[in-house]
Order: structure tokens, then C-alpha cells, then sequence
């Protein structure tokens, strides 16, 4: 079956996983909006929502250990061997969609009935690993993870992510464990300046992924038209391609400025 260009643009070409843009898509369009009005519908859904948790339980957050030392030792292409590795391992495990986030960070977007099948879901991840990764060169254990579980507390989108990012900041600093639990509302107090940013940058993404979307419908739709169109055709997928290179070269990854 063949790949359609939407679904290539929401795909991780080294790993196979899904990418940034797949995985905003995936939080903002399975969450319910929480008051919400005609004026300004987008920012509803981006902004104040909440995660529907008859879809998603808790959210797995990787960040590997020592990949840039294993680039830097073994050269490029193993490093990029051991993210593809690190994609097909949270897949197999999980039987869930995993999404690289950029860099070494990947997230599972979990649905399970009790939170003891997601520690056996972790246990069974680390147990794994661990034996794979020492045959891989790893000289400790090759990743941390923070297991966020979702609830009925209201989440906006930008403040799932601040979530994720403030869990792992935690396991990194707690030097006995690799991997923490955490709930919603751990994170109430959580402070956070670059918020604005953040949320333009998902705006960014999700608008960017709309607009090639529509190019891609555009190109077809003169394509199948005739084949004297198929240069007009082409012309649309070019001119999508330079704008999304124009907007952002590193569009559908984290935004490191925010962190």
C-alpha cells in the first residue's frame, strides 16, 4: 500500500516513527475544548483544552543517554542505527504509535486500563533495553523516561509539553533512578517564561502542516486534470516546499528555545 504525502509529512524519515507535527496533531485533535467560544476557534484547541483521556491514559517521554558520545565515537551512521533502534524497541514493546520529538527524544502516546499494566509496559521497556543496549555500546543505562498519566484536569497544549519537559528535568536530577512517575497535578505550580513562544511555535507547526496539506490536494487536483497541468502541478509542490523551508528549517522538532 502506498504512502500518501500527508502521511510522509508526518513521519520521521530516519526512524519510521511519526514526527513533531504527527504528534502535536495527535494531542491537539483527540483533546475537548473547555469553554469554548466563536471568536476564536484555533486558539481554543491549541490553548485551553483538555486531553481526552477515553483516547490517551498517560504519555510516555524518552530522552536517551550517550547517543552523542556513541556519534562522535562510532561515526553518524551508527548513531543514527541506535535512534532507529531506540523507535522500533518503544513500538514493539508498546504496540502503540511512537514519535521521535527531535534529537534522541521520542514519546509513546499510551491508552491502558490500570497504571499497574503501565509499570509492567516500563518494566518490560527497561528490561529489554538494557540487555540490547550493553550490545550496542552503551555504557549505562541507554535512556531515561518520565511516565506522565493524563486525567480530567484541563491541559492546554503548550502546558503538556512545559509538563514533559519540567518531568524529565526531574528524573535527570535524581542520580539513583532512570525513570519517575507523574501526574497532572504535579505540575500545577510550575512556572514558565517562554510560553508565548511556545504556543506561536505550535501554532507554526500545525498551521505549516495544514498549508502543505492543502498544497499537496492543489498539485493532485491539477495533476489529474491533464497532463498540460503537470507542470502547474509541480509548480505547487515547489512552492510548498520553499515556503515550509522558509518558515522554519527545523519546523517539525522541538523548538530548543523554549526549553
Amino acid at each position: 500500500m502506498s504512502t500518501s504525502f500527508s502521511e510522509l509529512l508526518r513521519v520521521d524519515k530516519l526512524t519510521g516513527c511519526k514526527n513533531y507535527l504527527g504528534f502535536l496533531e495527535s494531542l491537539a485533535y483527540h483533546s475537548l475544548p473547555d469553554e469554548p467560544t466563536d471568536e476564536h476557534p484555533r486558539d481554543n484547541k491549541i490553548g485551553k483544552c483538555r486531553l481526552n483521556t477515553s483516547i490517551f491514559s498517560a504519555i510516555i517521554y524518552v530522552d536517551m543517554n550517550d547517543h552523542s558520545a556513541l556519534n562522535e565515537i562510532k561515526g553518524k551512521t551508527y548513531g543514527d542505527s541506535i535512534l532507529r533502534w531506540m523507535g522500533i524497541l518503544l513500538y514493539e514493546e508498546s504496540n502503540s504509535d511512537v514519535y521521535r520529538l527531535g534529537g534522541d527524544e521520542f514519546a509513546v502516546l499510551l491508552k491502558i486500563e490500570t497504571r499497574e499494566e503501565h509499570l509492567e509496559l516500563i518494566e518490560r521497556i527497561f528490561k529489554r533495553m538494557g540487555r540490547e543496549a550493553r550490545q550496542l555500546g552503551f555504557t549505562r543505562e541507554a535512556a531515561d523516561i518520565a511516565l506522565v498519566f493524563f486525567d480530567e484536569t484541563p491541559n492546554r497544549l503548550d502546558t503538556i509539553l512545559i509538563n514533559m519537559d519540567e518531568a524529565m528535568t526531574k528524573v535527570k536530577d535524581d542520580r539513583d533512578s532512570h525513570f519517575m512517575t507523574f501526574n497532572v497535578i504535579d505540575f500545577i505550580d510550575v512556572p514558565f517564561s517562554g510560553r508565548g513562544l511556545l504556543l506561536s511555535n505550535i501554532h507554526q507547526v500545525l498551521e505549516m502542516g495544514k498549508i502543505l496539506d492543502d498544497v499537496q490536494e492543489e498539485a493532485y487536483t491539477d495533476a489529474i486534470s491533464g497532463l498540460p497541468n503537470m507542470k502547474a502541478a509541480l509548480l505547487n509542490m515547489e512552492n510548498g516546499a520553499r515556503k515550509l523551508k522558509g518558515e522554519s528549517k527545523n519546523l517539525f522538532h522541538i523548538d530548543d528555545r523554549w526549553r
